[in-house]
């Protein structure tokens, strides 16, 4: 018999995953455009719901993709085809996902002082730890270069204002 190690999600997880997603963005979404972002009457202008519309339009597309995926998968299996998950790895699903979401409120709580970048960076780091990359290179790539690729995108394509924080305030 072959001991399985590693986390593996169950088909479940994956279902209310998406489910969670798809609410959360679909609903952001549609705040964006609520009265209380004003549009332009200069067409050519970009509105500061322009960015956060792409993403979360991005995070709504692949919460779908997740959940046909889930749906596709047979009952009671996990994403590796495994068997159903046991209860401590319920539990330690839990402990992750609260883990992550406690990350993502100080992330908010701090990106003023500490700036985008910083926090970005900072937040992917920790999060990929947490969710179990072990992979310090990797971890290290990704959490310089996305915060560096979000920043080019909103900062110099679409002209729109970050925080900076103290470590880039002049």
């Amino acid at each position: 018999m072959t001991e399985h190690t590693g986390y593996a999600v169950s088909r479940r997880n994956n279902i209310c995953s998406a489910i969670t997603f798809l609410l959360i963005s679909g609903l952001l979404l549609l705040h964006t455009f609520s009265d209380r972002y004003t549009a332009f009457s200069d067409p050519d202008e970009i509105s500061t719901v322009f960015v956060p519309r792409i993403l979360l339009i991005l995070l709504f597309t692949l919460a779908t993709l997740l959940l046909v995926r889930a749906l596709r998968m047979p009952a009671g299996t996990r994403a590796d085809g495994a068997q159903a998950v046991d209860k401590q790895e319920r539990k330690r699903a839990i402990i992750r996902v609260m883990t992550v979401f406690f990350i993502l409120l100080v992330m908010a709580s701090i990106q003023d002082t500490l700036g985008f970048y910083a926090t970005m960076a900072l937040g992917i780091l920790t999060t990929g730890w947490t969710m179990g990359c072990r992979n310090k290179l990797a971890l290290l790539i990704v959490g310089l270069l996305a915060p560096l690729a979000t920043w080019y995108i909103i900062v110099q394509l679409a002209e729109l204002s970050l925080p900076a924080g103290i470590l880039l305030q002049g």
